[in-house]
């Protein structure tokens, strides 16, 4: 062997393997880059259409009329004006509506797929990567984020973002980050009393409250001049019953005979009953936390959001969104098969209402078929048992 054919060997030295963090990262961005292609190549579902509906009427009519003169308006009034620039920016550049109003959702999945990284990169650093996979290929995270057409996806990662600050002993962020997180829907307000368990001692939960007290003031103007109409069709609102859990299944023991009556009567109760339960739920975690202190930011939230989705006595499909960032911050078991159940129900309801169009577009009704329902009602029970584990 010649010293020339020696060296060439010595200096050879095999590729290095890719670490397979990078891989799950890279098939990660691609989960996100998903929800892109989805957006491109739909419209959506009936939602959709509804908030197009509300940006015209916010355009020409003014916010206010939405307030005072429709029902179903029952959005805080920073989500109607944001409608109404998407709908401006649409008329000016050609873009459409639905593209546009979407594409907060799209960065806000991409905020909460950098949180959960960063708090599992704390912890445990080797499942971090695996964690932000599987978020950003989360099914009901990509088909409510990028198909459905509202703004839960927000609000939930906005959440996830509040409960971290709160851990983080960061009180003043936290209760900003959940007052904006009220801003796009009521929902998060449950969650008042579950962070300030966790805020810490008085002087962090005065700060936690002073943050959270900045969000109520986009509402004055509404408060002021729209009272009638905000409490009519915003604080009172119920959201579609016998579509999900409990109420679904009350509607149809309602036709049964020996305890349909009976059935009838707990469903309107249920129904008028039903979100001070869920309140309750809150204050009584909230206050074995205060005695205990047993569980974080983050713990609470997940279970408050799955103790929502199981007690609620209205649903839309796209509440099943909130629990997934926080869930994936928590727990990936839970996160894992809450996402794949879901997002399969999702998927079927979504599919079976599809009109036959392209780009895509259901019509969800307001009573899911019996097939697809039995399907709510697994994620429906799954949703609890994973909150009685984490408690």
């Amino acid at each position: 062997m010649s010293s020339v054919e020696s060296s060439r060997r010595l200096e050879y030295s095999p590729p290095r393997a890719i670490p397979l963090d990078r891989v799950l990262l890279a098939i990660g961005v691609l989960g996100l880059a998903a929800r892109l292609y989805v957006v491109h190549e739909s419209v959506g579902c009936n939602d959709m259409t509804t908030w197009h509906d509300f940006a015209r009427a916010t355009n020409k009519l003014g916010l206010g009329y939405l307030y005072d003169n429709e029902p179903g308006f029952n959005h805080p009034p920073l989500m109607g004006l944001l409608a109404g620039f998407c709908e401006k920016v649409s008329l000016a550049t050609g873009a459409r509506f639905e593209v546009l109003f979407k594409a907060p959702s799209i960065m806000a999945d991409m905020v909460s797929a950098t949180l959960i990284h960063q708090t599992w990169q704390l912890r445990r650093p080797r499942y971090a990567a695996l964690a932000f996979t599987l978020f950003c290929w989360s099914p009901p995270s990509i088909l409510v984020t990028a198909f459905h057409g509202n703004t839960d996806s927000i609000c939930a990662s906005l959440s996830l973002l509040a409960a971290l600050l709160v851990d983080r002993a960061r009180p003043l962020l936290g209760g900003l980050a959940l007052g904006a997180a009220v801003n796009v829907k009521l929902i998060p307000l449950m969650l008042v009393p579950l962070l300030i368990s966790s805020a810490g001692g008085q002087k962090r939960i005065a700060r936690f409250l002073v943050g959270l007290s900045m969000g109520v003031i986009p509402f004055i103007p509404v408060m002021v001049w729209h009272w009638k109409g905000y409490y009519a069709h915003a604080l009172v609102y119920k959201s579609n019953p016998y579509q999900w859990g409990i109420t679904a299944m009350l509607a149809q023991l309602g036709s049964a005979p020996h305890v349909g009556q009976f059935s009838q009567e707990l469903n309107t109760f249920w129904i008028d009953e039903g979100p001070r339960v869920i309140l309750l739920v809150s204050l009584t975690l909230a206050a074995i936390n205060l005695w205990t202190r047993r569980w974080d930011a983050r713990k609470l939230t997940a279970c408050g959001f799955g103790a929502f989705l199981f007690l609620t006595p209205g649903f839309g499909v796209q509440y099943l969104v909130y629990p997934v960032p926080v869930l994936f911050s928590v727990n990936l078991k839970h996160a894992f098969v809450y996402s794949l159940v879901a997002g399969l129900y999702a998927f079927l309801l979504y599919y079976t209402s599809w009109d036959g169009t392209h780009p895509f577009y259901s019509f969800v009704p307001p009573i899911h078929p019996v097939g697809v329902q039995s399907l709510g009602y697994c994620a429906w029970l799954y949703a609890m048992l994973a909150v009685i584990d984490l408690i």
